[in-house]
């Protein structure tokens, strides 16, 4: 990550055009290609295209544009650190709200953030797994392996591999009408009942959040 930001410094508006796609972002990178490949062009390629005087002013130019360029990329990345580890904080938040609803099997407040939270970021793999979850109890199967699809093709689902392949078995099973660990998809069910069979199911969700806290932590200090 580290890396990734410093090679996101080092070419002016290359950071806002990264992360924004602004029309400013690309004109700035691009003004400044043009003049560093014109500095290259007259200084080494061919000189006699222009004077020393020019070639001297066009160097200094290329030189200033490019500090400036690396400072501004540093102030914005410092402002964007701050405002996606706000973010993030309340998506996690937000997740740990939605992981109660989940544990007391209020399964539409559970959905309702969780949709927030994916709009936000489509490749929480965490809340798309509880979401498949929250549609499994719902009695909406298709649903849930539908957003288990959707889940198996992002490159971060790899470390949920497992667990997805877990939830998909649970679906297919209760659609065969087989239940090995006794809790079928009923939507009718008694909230009380399937919480407490929701505790001990969702105990290894638990403590991922916090490793999911614990690393995006990491990730901000290694910044």
């Amino acid at each position: 990550m580290r890396d990734s930001t410093l090679k996101l410094q080092c070419w002016p508006g290359l950071a806002r055009l990264w992360h924004r796609g602004e029309l400013s972002a690309v004109i700035h990178a691009a003004g400044f290609s043009l003049a560093l490949n014109s500095f290259l062009l007259t200084s080494f390629l061919w000189p006699g295209l222009a004077n020393t005087p020019f070639r001297w002013t066009l160097g200094g130019v290329v030189m200033v544009w490019w500090l400036i360029g690396i400072r501004s990329n540093r102030s914005y990345l410092s402002q964007r650190v701050g405002v996606d580890s706000d973010s993030d904080e309340k998506l996690i938040e937000q997740f740990m709200i939605a992981q109660c609803h989940y544990l007391k099997g209020h399964w539409p407040e559970s959905e309702s953030i969780l949709r927030q939270i994916l709009r936000k970021n489509p490749r929480d793999v965490e809340s798309g797994l509880l979401l498949s979850q929250v549609w499994r109890r719902g009695g909406q199967p298709e649903k849930a392996l539908a957003q288990l699809s959707h889940l198996q093709k992002l490159d971060e689902s790899l470390q949920w591999s497992t667990e997805i392949s877990h939830e998909m078995h649970q679906i297919v099973a209760a659609s065969a009408g087989d239940d090995p660990e006794g809790y079928a998809d009923n939507a009718d069910a008694n909230p009380n009942e399937l919480a407490a069979v929701s505790i001990s199911e969702f105990s290894k969700t638990t403590e991922m959040s916090d490793v999911y806290a614990n690393r995006d932590a990491a990730e901000r200090r290694a910044a």
